[in-house]
């Protein structure tokens, strides 16, 4: 979901919510999620994998690579879509706020 009046300029990642000037992520859309009648504990293991990329301390590329080896044996279509979408993009993506 791309929040009204954002300047996108890289791919924003299935699931996620992106918003602001030069756009960064500011979260899962779990309201979507729920709406296409997505069980909760899927959208649970949607969450962890989101945190492995963009919440870590390391830098993020590091996560995603760590995450992409650890976390794409899950199962669910939501996952798999997340972590596909991280080996297939062109542009790169958004990033995500950094905690503070």
């Amino acid at each position: 979901m791309i929040a009204g009046g954002s300047m996108v300029v890289q791919d924003v990642p299935p699931h996620c919510i992106a918003q602001g000037d030069r756009a960064t992520l500011a979260g899962l859309n779990r309201i979507g999620l729920r709406r296409q009648n997505i069980d909760s504990e899927e959208i649970d293991a949607l969450y962890a994998a989101y945190r492995a990329v963009f919440n870590s301390d390391d830098a993020f590329r590091k996560s995603i690579e760590n995450g992409l080896s650890e976390l794409k044996s899950e199962t669910p279509d939501k996952i798999r879509q997340f972590w596909t979408f991280f080996e297939e993009t062109k542009r790169g993506f958004c990033k995500g706020r950094h905690r503070q």
